[in-house]
């Protein structure tokens, strides 16, 4: 089995949405870049479920009119 996971990286102005398979043997899969984000509190943290053979990735965009994102990932991509 593996898992997938995501965090917040912030670089100077830059803040990413990032994701990674980890293996169950603890083997860490390369980062994907899901999005650019904000530093800002109400967008939140992005929110993870699997559909199928898919990862569905959904997150808060800040701006005049906020709305949620969305991205969708292969769970089972060549590795």
């Amino acid at each position: 089995g593996s898992a997938f996971i995501s965090w917040m990286e912030i670089a100077d102005d830059a803040t990413w949405i990032l994701a990674r398979r980890v293996e169950s043997n603890g083997l860490l899969g390369q980062p994907l870049l899901v999005a650019d984000s904000t530093q800002r509190r109400s967008s939140g943290f992005p929110q993870m479920t699997r559909f199928g053979d898919d990862l569905i990735i959904a997150w808060t965009e800040i701006g005049e009119a906020s709305r949620v994102q969305t991205v969708r990932l292969k769970w089972k991509a060549t590795r």
